[in-house]
């Protein structure tokens, strides 16, 4: 009995040591096409997707915070963003955004097209700071995780996980399905890493967000028939 375990303690150390190594190929191959993606286009959609992430900044600056500038500090607890409109929904904002993103990755089978958004980020980064370069970076991965978990829990079966997957590997490639591969749990997929999303996070580094937008992708093209408005059947519900 004690052979068997340390045998089954020895597979685990092997196959950890495998993904580990995948895990370093994945973040390495990411940085260097973000790099090359800074002086070779991704195509005419990949600039649109940066510039549409500063419009986004803009409208957000000018919806929320001039809004608590004009009504001066907290009255009553409550504070002066408060007085920003009611209508206005960030999430909707972001999944208008990357709809036509993903509906140009299943068209072009290019990659590199969700790469833009992490250059569009440190732009943003760059010009107003990392505090808003995270705000949007969290709202564009809260509408990408709503749709996968949406779609999961509306039915999507581990066969068709394994088409969106396999999907993936056929249009952008192994490094791209190998990324996919530490968030395909989000969709059930039978083989995805056995891991947290903050696991996640530190192990594919800036590929973190590219590669739930090619997750999506994948989905779209397969469960989706390609078809992106699909996907809004998952949109989140607005805050508050």
């Amino acid at each position: 009995m004690p052979k068997k375990k340390n045998a089954r303690k020895k597979a685990a150390v092997r196959d950890e040591a495998g993904w580990a190594e995948r895990r370093r190929l994945v973040r390495q191959e990411a940085l260097r096409k973000v790099r090359k993606g800074r002086s070779r286009s991704a195509g005419e959609e990949g600039h649109e997707i940066s510039r549409a992430l500063e419009g986004r900044l803009a409208a957000f600056r000018e919806t929320f915070q001039e809004p608590a500038r004009r009504t001066g500090p907290d009255v009553g607890g409550v504070g002066a963003a408060a007085e920003a409109p009611q209508d206005v929904d960030p999430q909707a904002d972001a999944a208008d955004l990357l709809e036509p993103l993903v509906g140009a990755i299943v068209e072009a089978e290019d990659p590199r097209i969700a790469l833009r958004v992490h250059v569009g980020l440190e732009r943003i980064s760059d010009l107003e700071g990392p505090e808003a370069a995270g705000y949007f970076g969290a709202t564009l991965l809260a509408v990408v995780f709503g749709w996968l978990v949406g779609a999961r829990e509306a039915g999507l079966t581990p066969r068709e996980a394994g088409r969106a997957v396999e999907w993936i590997r056929d249009a952008c490639g192994a490094d791209a399905e190998r990324a996919v591969l530490i968030l395909a749990g989000l969709i059930g997929h039978a083989d995805a890493w056995d891991g947290t999303v903050d696991d996640a996070m530190d192990e594919l580094g800036d590929a973190f967000l590219p590669a739930a937008i090619w997750l999506v992708a994948g989905v779209v093209a397969t469960a989706g028939g390609g078809d992106t408005a699909w996907l809004r059947q998952f949109d989140l519900a607005p805050a508050g």
